[in-house]
């Protein structure tokens, strides 16, 4: 989850370095860095992440001292560059446009005089070196067959294929790579395992370069304080809104970028977005995104890591296991263990932030928390339909009968009146549109707590701690022995 740089070491098993002094096997690599990166929209081999290009962590994951000779094919001055200063030799590939095929040709032309080739692609930002080692010493126990690498049967690359395929390998034409010969030799395959299924993941789209990615459905206070806590925590996060969010405490709620372009709470400044790239630009700048998406259409684009339900709706509009590998629900509405993964608690009281695997949260009773001994009496209800006008603003002392905003509807002004003493804690903004008996503005008896108008509440924290110890337990390793 936190990547951390570090110099690997790789002790050489004895017998290993013998084969490779008295030439009994000579293995080749080659590294095909010559792609157009046709569905990225750009070379994507010179995109970072962690500080790092792809191609450059391509190129360091290829343990060279194991290796008879390594060629980098590449049509692209920079990666040449790259290669050269590592000692690794060049060929040109002046079409790329003629597929991978071309790649794998030129590669092996230049290494006519060794056992096997591995064939490594630069896109698997998070392939380990220490893995590439371990499978080229698996590869010396059976030299005479393909090993790939995998994760629980998921075959992926780098591959290693013994010189007796280098015939078929050199027919291929087009953009086909080796899996066309290994369809054909299933009897030689034989499967190199890592720990880590990060490691197969390649990069095909600007979403791939996030990992770890987020989707919270809902920007409101309490969503806002999940949000916040995900992005501190390091997770990369997409907030997903309505058109018209209506938030009560809009001070402390993301949802505000919606109609300001950002909106910031306790230093965290979160940006709208038009485009699922725009969206990703904007988290890869050290942000937090926003996108109008009520239907969550940008999951056709991004592969999300975990997706969290903050909409608090005390109903299910839409959400399901299949949107991510990770779900979460705040609040009732849903079912543990059959629309998502984990419901997190929400109700006040003794179970306020629960993890629940099976089975659902306690219904809403429709009775804000408890105040200074008031409940009811600090929440303000519209009595009648319209858009509402402010003319009390959030943090203001405001006493009982005073008119805090007016509800316009057919010319006419319905004042709406303080129901308590206290701190305007929450109020629709100006202009929303409000309807009967729906909840329009909050009122903290406690008028010496003004703070509290403006950062994330006690409330929300907690439920935000559930949700971040949810990811843990959902993402920690299970033993199968």
């Amino acid at each position: 989850m936190w990547a951390y740089e570090c110099t690997v070491v790789i002790e050489l098993d004895a017998d290993i370095i013998s084969k490779r002094e008295d030439d009994r096997l000579k293995i080749g690599c080659v590294i095909m860095a010559a792609g157009r990166s046709s569905r990225f929209g750009r070379n994507k081999l010179l995109e970072e992440i962690g500080g790092k290009s792809l191609i450059c962590r391509a190129l360091e994951s290829v343990p060279a001292e194991m290796l008879y000779k390594t060629v980098v094919v590449t049509g692209y001055p920079e990666i040449k560059s790259q290669a050269e200063e590592r000692g690794f030799s060049v060929v040109r590939n002046e079409r790329p446009e003629d597929g991978i095929s071309l790649s794998i040709r030129l590669g092996l032309n230049e290494l006519q005089d060794v056992d096997a080739v591995m064939f490594v692609v630069c896109d698997q930002p998070y392939l380990k070196r220490q893995s590439v080692a371990a499978a080229l010493e698996s590869y010396l126990e059976h030299p005479d067959q393909i090993l790939s690498m995998s994760n629980n049967g998921r075959r992926g690359n780098p591959c290693i294929f013994p010189s007796a395929l280098f015939p078929e390998l050199l027919k291929l034409e087009g953009d086909v790579g080796g899996s066309a010969v290994i369809r054909k030799h299933d009897e030689l395959m034989q499967l190199f395992e890592v720990a880590e299924v990060a490691e197969l993941e390649d990069v095909d789209h600007e979403a791939d370069l996030v990992r770890n990615l987020v989707v919270v459905r809902g920007g409101g206070d309490i969503a806002t304080g999940t949000i916040h806590k995900l992005h501190r925590s390091g997770f990369p996060v997409i907030v997903l809104e309505v058109r018209q969010p209506t938030a009560i405490r809009r001070a402390v709620a993301f949802s505000e970028a919606v109609y300001d372009s950002q909106s910031e709470v306790e230093g965290l400044v979160c940006r709208l977005a038009d485009t699922a790239g725009q969206a990703i630009s904007i988290i890869r700048a050290g942000e937090i995104a926003m996108m109008v998406d009520e239907h969550c259409g940008i999951l056709k684009e991004l592969k999300p890591w975990a997706l969290v339900d903050a909409i608090m709706a005390k109903k299910n509009l839409g959400t399901n296991r299949g949107m991510a590998g990770k779900t979460i629900a705040l609040g009732p509405g849903f079912t543990a263990g059959k629309d998502v993964d984990i419901v997190i608690e929400t109700m006040r009281g003794h179970d306020l932030g629960r993890i629940i695997e099976s089975g659902e949260a306690l219904e809403n009773t429709g009775i804000p928390g408890l105040v200074e001994g008031l409940a009811t009496e600090r929440v303000i209800y519209a009595k009648r339909p319209g858009s509402i006008r402010n003319t009390a603003r959030i943090g203001e002392n405001v006493t009982k009968g005073q008119t805090i905003a007016v509800i316009c509807r057919d010319e006419e002004e319905h004042p709406v009146t303080a129901s308590i003493d206290g701190l305007l804690r929450g109020i629709l903004r100006d202009g929303s549109p409000v309807r009967e008996g729906m909840k329009i503005a909050d009122i903290d008896p406690r008028a010496e707590e003004r703070n509290n108008c403006f950062t994330i509440s006690d409330k929300a924290r907690c439920i935000a701690g559930s949700v971040l110890e949810a990811l843990m337990y959902l993402e920690r390793p299970i033993d199968n022995c």
